[in-house]
């Protein structure tokens, strides 16, 4: 009985859960040392035992160390708003196509030369520090303009809102 009812638990419990924190759930099964794995769409294939705890475990090991760069990024991010508050009136961390979005909102509308070097230095950085290897940033500055407007540059599930106020 306490078997059926941790069961209904742990199944309430990834029902409760959102799409992106719940397993995927793969039929498979075991034949002469090789795991026979069937996703939802239908597709099969083989995959040894051993590759298959491998792949696994190296996928766990590639989650954490992103887990960890993405919260280095993010601090060097704040760190180089907080050095230029004077001009920088919000920015955002969001998802772009194959890479990180860093969008630079200036103060002002007029373009600021300083400013777009200074952003284009950050991009330079973050793409050859090896502490960040797993990052892909895409860096822009725009003009000072309504979150209407600068919505169209933001992925609206992933955004990460910076202030320079």
């Amino acid at each position: 009985m306490a078997r059926v009812m941790a069961a209904d638990l742990e199944k309430r419990d990834l029902e409760s859960r959102s799409t992106d924190e719940c397993p995927i759930q793969l039929n498979w099964e075991l034949r002469d040392g090789h795991v026979v794995v069937t996703p939802s769409d239908g597709d099969r294939f083989i995959v040894k035992v051993d590759k298959a705890i491998e792949i696994l475990r190296r996928n766990q090991v590639q989650r954490e160390q992103f887990k960890s760069q993405f919260k280095l990024l993010t601090r060097q991010l704040a760190h180089w708003i907080s050095q230029h508050r004077e001009k920088v009136d919000q920015a955002y961390l969001t998802a772009g196509e194959q890479c990180l979005r860093f969008i630079v909102v200036r103060h002002q509308v007029r373009f600021d030369a300083d400013l777009t070097d200074d952003l284009s230095e950050l991009s330079y950085r973050i793409a050859n520090d090896s502490d960040l290897d797993m990052i892909k940033l895409n860096a822009r500055a725009l003009p000072l303009a309504d979150r209407e407007d600068i919505s169209s540059f933001l992925d609206e599930e992933f955004i990460i809102p910076f202030h320079g106020k």
